[in-house]
């Protein structure tokens, strides 16, 4: 069994609510349909990316963080990933 299908079902991005506000907030973006409006996303897709009833696409998320100045990463989450390795080393390639 592949690494892909172990306890796949447990695992996924997810975006994170929680911090979607706090940005909605830093950028003074009252409601989530003015997050739609700046985002170009419609009210249902912004509702079932909240409910967790439709997996999003990677430029859903991009407009998402364009519209709130913030990185992807910033606004997801994973659950059934181990913590980040945020203190990785960098190795650069030599061409």
């Amino acid at each position: 069994m592949g690494l892909s299908t172990v306890g796949a079902t447990d695992r996924r991005f997810v975006v994170d609510w929680q911090k979607v506000r706090i940005y909605m907030a830093l950028r003074n973006i009252e409601t989530e349909g003015d997050l739609g409006k700046r985002a170009e996303l419609n009210r249902e897709t912004i509702v079932m990316l909240k409910k967790g009833e439709r997996p999003f696409a990677s430029d859903t998320v991009a407009k998402l963080a364009l519209a709130l100045d913030c990185n992807p990463m910033d606004i997801l989450k994973t659950e059934g990933f181990p913590v980040p390795h945020l203190d990785a080393p960098v190795i650069t390639a030599t061409y």
